[in-house]
């Protein structure tokens, strides 16, 4: 009940993906939340990684939606975030997490990989980010 609370609250947009009409009600939401001149916060993964040097697969919804709507992106990529709450088992591994803010842009919708190619590039930027934080772990292993 909290987290669904802190979820709804803000006004979240929050989609079942094992709904065939989801991705209809995505876009529905995100139509109105743009024109409320709210911004679309969408994390690609569609839940957190293990928080170790691989991303999960990037769910279509946010390819889909930037597509459709034609949204300028602005790639955050969060390092460490696992590492420093996880909540199953509730523990705390490390003091020290990152965001980094890629530069925004307006994806070239003709490029079939355009989202891939994020990908990957966001995936650099963390692999990056990632060793920084974690020099000594990565030592130990």
């Amino acid at each position: 009940p909290i987290y669904g609370h802190a979820l709804k609250a803000p006004d979240m947009i929050l989609i079942d993906r094992e709904d065939k009409n989801g991705i209809v009600f995505l876009l529905k939401e995100a139509k109105r939340h743009l024109s409320n001149h709210r911004t679309i916060a969408i994390f690609p993964e569609g839940t957190r990684s293990k928080g170790e040097e691989e991303f999960l697969p990037f769910k279509p919804g946010a390819k889909i939606l930037a597509s459709k709507l034609k949204l300028r992106i602005q790639p955050a990529v969060l390092i460490n975030t696992r590492k420093l709450y996880n909540s199953s088992p509730m523990e705390t591994q490390t003091n020290k997490a990152r965001v980094v803010l890629m530069d925004a842009f307006m994806p070239n919708f003709e490029d079939e990989q355009w989202y891939e190619k994020l990908r990957d590039s966001m995936h650099e930027v963390y692999i990056k980010h990632y060793n920084e934080l974690n020099k000594e772990a990565l030592r130990e292993k």
